[in-house]
């Protein structure tokens, strides 16, 4: 509306980002109630797919656009494909779920009442809690790339717009060849080993970023594709995983405590992004950002008991499938 207060902008840009609080748990939650618990992992495949594509012909379809519309004209396209999105969204019945609760919380529902019950769930689940702390700290580690990327490429590396643009479509590009291998996969037969190597591999990508020569545009390209494509498959089986051993009527209290705590460590790494980069530089902070982030996954994989979750969830399903024939 031709407003030029920057102010009003970051009013809707909180109002825009507490409701996508609400609605990633949601999702998520109402994903696992639709959707066979074989088909889960193709099907959060399909999501992170669509989300890649959306981000890598997003920013090429508003240039285009930016030829025959002004900015303003431009922006209330994300008004237009809101109301699109509605549409199917009102026609879609989602299935209710029977919340069992004790009498104390049903007298007295509230929401620290919630919030408690999904962490005492979360404690009696260890290879969620202990994933879920550990990608509150990769989080963390991950951020000073999303921040110092672009001075990554055009200052330190003397990088054009063209070479910022195509080293920046590297990584949504290996997430949408990630997401199509999740498609395809029906099962993770390890997934456990498979998310600790994948998350292995993102963050030798971070510390690799770092050692590259100066002007090799290509060698970002690779490394950057190769993290891209590890990110759907990481999301994927754990987004699984909550789905398939949380109970259906906790689930979203799960996914938002999950959300949570990523999202309040962000901020945190992006201010210490600012502050650390001036004194360690910046290809110094993304190799001990990509070192600490491969040590932290060993570590977790080897003092903890996460790495014996699938064999134990075998043994327990063995043992419900004796006991279903005694009966």
């Amino acid at each position: 509306m031709n407003f030029t207060e920057i102010w009003i902008i970051f009013i809707f840009l909180a109002i825009r980002s507490i409701f996508q609080g609400f609605h990633y748990p949601t999702v998520s939650s109402v994903i696992p109630l639709m959707v066979p618990k074989d088909k889960l992992s193709r099907i959060n495949g399909v999501n992170f797919l669509f989300s890649g594509l959306v981000q890598l012909i997003g920013p090429a379809l508003a240039a285009a656009l930016s030829l025959f519309l002004t900015f303003h004209q431009i922006l209330w396209l994300d008004i237009i494909t809101f109301f699109i999105a509605l549409i199917p969204l009102l026609l879609i019945q989602i299935p209710s779920v029977e919340r069992k609760e004790s009498s104390k919380s049903a007298d007295k529902p509230s929401f620290f009442t919630d919030f408690k019950e999904g962490f005492v769930l979360l404690r009696s689940v260890p290879v969620l809690f202990t994933i879920i702390i550990l990608a509150m700290f990769l989080n963390f580690l991950i951020q000073p790339l999303g921040v110092l990327l672009p001075y990554y490429v055009n200052t330190l590396h003397g990088g054009t717009l063209n070479e910022y643009a195509f080293v920046s479509i590297s990584m949504n590009a290996g997430m949408i060849l990630g997401a199509i291998v999740t498609t395809k996969k029906n099962k993770w037969s390890h997934k456990i080993l498979t998310t600790f190597i994948g998350i292995i591999v993102l963050f030798l990508g971070y510390a690799y970023l770092a050692l590259i020569p100066t002007g090799f545009f290509i060698m970002m390209v690779i490394g950057l594709l190769i993290m891209g494509i590890t990110l759907p498959i990481i999301n994927t089986i754990f987004q699984t995983i909550e789905q398939t051993i949380v109970p259906p009527d906790k689930i979203g209290r799960v996914m938002s405590i999950d959300s949570t705590l990523s999202l309040i460590i962000s901020p945190l790494g992006i201010i210490l992004t600012g502050i650390l980069s001036v004194p360690l530089g910046v290809t110094t902070l993304f190799l001990f950002c990509g070192i600490i982030g491969v040590s932290i996954s060993i570590a977790t994989y080897l003092i903890t008991n996460i790495r014996h979750f699938e064999k134990e969830k075998k043994t327990d399903s063995d043992t419900l499938s004796v006991s279903d024939e005694n009966e």
